[in-house]
C-alpha cells in the first residue's frame, strides 16, 4: 500500500494529502485516491490495501505511465518515465509477475517498498543504477536466486535492507560487508546457506554511536520482527539497528567479529544450524533488547558476559547443546522464564530448580583441602622434631669425639653417676633382706 504525505529523504516538500491536487477514482462504488501519478515531492502515490482499487489504480498507473500493453497487476516495465521519483510505496498491493529491468530507470529512487505481494523472479541488475536508495524492502514475496553481490558493490547508502520470507539461496555476499551505512539487515526465512561472514563486523552504522534524527525520514515506516512480534516503527526508525538471519540454513560458528557491532538492540540467529560457543564477549553487545539464538547446535557454557546486557528484555537460548550454570545478575534476573533455556538437558541452575554438580563441590573441597593442610602440618611438625633430635644428638657426639676435655669429663660424670646408682641399689637390696630377717 502506498500511504500519501511522504517527506522523502532529500527534504523535498511533501505531496498534499488525498483529496488535494489528485482525481480521486471509484473503485466498487468506494471512492479512492488517484494513483500511478509522480507528486510535487517526487513520490508515488499509492492505493487502499482493497483488491477492486489495486485494480483500478493499476490501470491508471498503465495509462499515465504511457504502457498500454502491460498487464494488469504487474508492475510497469516503463519506470524510465519516472527519473524524479523518489518514494515507491507498493507494498501489500497483490502486485505479481517480476520486478522489471525498467526499474533502473528511475534512478533518484531513495525509498522503496515493494513487500508483501506475489512477485517473483530475481532482482534486476539495472537497480544498481539506483544508487541513492536508502531503503530496499522486498520482503514477503517470491523472489528466488542468490544474493546479488552488486548490491554491496553499487547501493552503498542503504541503510534498509529487507528481504525477509523470500526463496533466496546461496551464500551472504562478502561485498554486503562493504555496506558501512547498513542499520538493518533483515534476510529472515529464507534458503541462505554456508557461513556468516566474518566481515559482518564492518558495519560500522550498527557500531554505538550518537544518532540525531534530521527530520529527513518523516513519515516513513518500517516493520520488524522483535522480541519475538513484528513491530511497526515510524518516528523511532531512526534508532532501529537490527539484523536478523533467522530461519536459514548458515552453518559454522557465529562469528567473534559481531560481538563488535555495540549499537544492535535486535541480534536473531535462530533456526539455523550454527554450532560452537556463544561468542565470549557477547556482553559487548550493549544496546541490545532482545538476542535469540535458539534451535541451532550451539554448546558449551553460557558466557557470564551475558549478565552485562542491561537493557536485555527478550531471550531465548532454547534448544541448543548448552551446558553448565546459567548465569545471574543485573538484568538477567528479571528474565525469569524457565522455557528460554529449553531444550539444553545439560543447563543447570536455580531457574530451572537443578541443582549443578559444583553446588555440593566446594564442601568436598573444603574437607579435603582441611585433610592436606592437617597432613602437611603433621609433617613438619615431625620433621622439625626429628630434625631437633639429630642436631641435638649429633651436637653432642661431636663435641665429645673433638674435644679431649670434655669427653674425660663426660666420662667420669657417667661413671660417677653409675657407681651412685649402683650403691644406691645395693644399700636398698641390702636394707630389704634386714627387715626380712627380723
Amino acid at each position: 500500500m502506498v500511504a500519501p504525505g511522504n517527506v522523502n529523504p532529500k527534504g523535498m516538500q511533501a505531496p498534499p494529502p488525498p483529496g488535494q491536487g489528485r482525481t480521486p477514482i471509484k473503485a466498487a462504488g468506494v471512492a479512492a485516491p488517484a494513483v500511478g501519478q509522480q507528486g510535487p515531492a517526487g513520490s508515488y502515490q499509492g492505493t487502499p490495501r482493497m483488491a477492486s482499487a489495486t485494480q483500478h489504480s493499476t490501470e491508471v498507473l498503465h495509462q499515465r505511465a504511457r504502457c498500454p500493453s502491460a498487464r494488469q497487476g504487474n508492475l510497469p516495465d516503463c519506470w524510465e518515465n519516472f527519473v524524479n521519483l523518489n518514494v515507491m510505496r507498493l507494498s501489500s498491493n497483490m502486485l505479481s509477475g517480476i520486478i522489471p529491468n525498467s526499474i533502473g530507470g528511475a534512478y533518484s529512487l531513495q525509498w522503496l517498498h515493494l513487500n508483501n505481494n506475489s512477485l517473483t523472479g530475481q532482482f534486476p541488475y539495472s537497480l544498481k543504477n539506483c544508487t541513492s536508495l536508502y531503503l530496499l524492502d522486498v520482503g514477503g514475496n517470491k523472489l528466488s536466486g542468490n544474493l546479488p553481490d552488486w548490491i554491496g558493490k553499487y547501493l552503498t547508502d542503504l541503510k534498509f535492507l529487507i528481504l525477509r520470507n523470500n526463496e533466496f539461496y546461496g551464500v551472504i555476499p562478502s561485498e554486503f560487508c562493504q555496506l558501512s551505512q547498513l542499520q538493518v539487515m533483515d534476510f529472515a526465512h529464507n534458503k541462505l546457506t554456508e557461513n556468516i561472514p566474518h566481515c559482518i563486523g564492518n558495519f560500522s552504522s550498527m557500531v554505538m554511536k550518537n544518532i540525531s534524527d534530521n527530520g529527513t525520514w518523516s513519515g516513513e515506516n518500517l516493520g520488524q520482527v522483535m522480541k519475538g512480534v513484528e513491530q511497526e516503527f515510524t518516528a523511532s526508525l531512526v534508532y532501529v539497528v537490527n539484523l536478523d538471519l533467522s530461519n536459514n540454513n548458515l552453518v559454522g560458528e557465529i562469528p567473534s567479529e559481531l560481538t563488535n557491532l555495540s549499537g544492535l538492540i535486535g541480534l536473531n540467529l535462530s533456526h539455523n544450524h550454527l554450532e560452537g560457543k556463544i561468542p565470549a564477549k557477547i556482553g559487548d553487545l550493549r544496546s541490545l533488547i532482545s538476542l535469540d539464538l535458539s534451535s541451532n547446535n550451539l554448546f558449551g557454557t553460557i558466557p557470564d558476559s551475558l549478565s552485562d546486557l542491561s537493557f536485555l528484555s527478550h531471550l531465548n537460548l532454547s534448544h541448543n547443546n548448552l551446558s553448565g550454570r546459567i548465569p545471574t545478575g543485573n538484568q538477567l534476573q528479571t528474565l525469569d522464564d524457565p522455557s528460554i533455556y529449553d531444550g539444553n538437558p545439560e543447563l543447570c541452575g536455580a531457574l530451572l530448580h537443578k541443582k549443578c554438580i559444583d553446588d555440593e563441590a566446594p564442601n568436598v573441597e573444603s574437607h579435603a583441602a582441611t585433610s592436606e593442610d592437617d597432613r602437611a602440618e603433621k609433617i613438619y611438625l615431625y620433621g622439625v622434631i626429628i630434625s631437633g633430635v639429630a642436631i641435638g644428638f649429633w651436637g653432642v657426639i661431636g663435641v665429645l669425639i673433638f674435644k679431649r676435655s670434655w669427653r674425660q669429663a663426660y666420662f667420669q660424670f657417667i661413671e660417677v653417676g653409675v657407681g651412685k646408682m649402683l650403691g644406691w641399689i645395693i644399700d636398698l637390696h641390702g636394707s630389704n633382706g634386714s627387715n626380712e630377717g627380723t
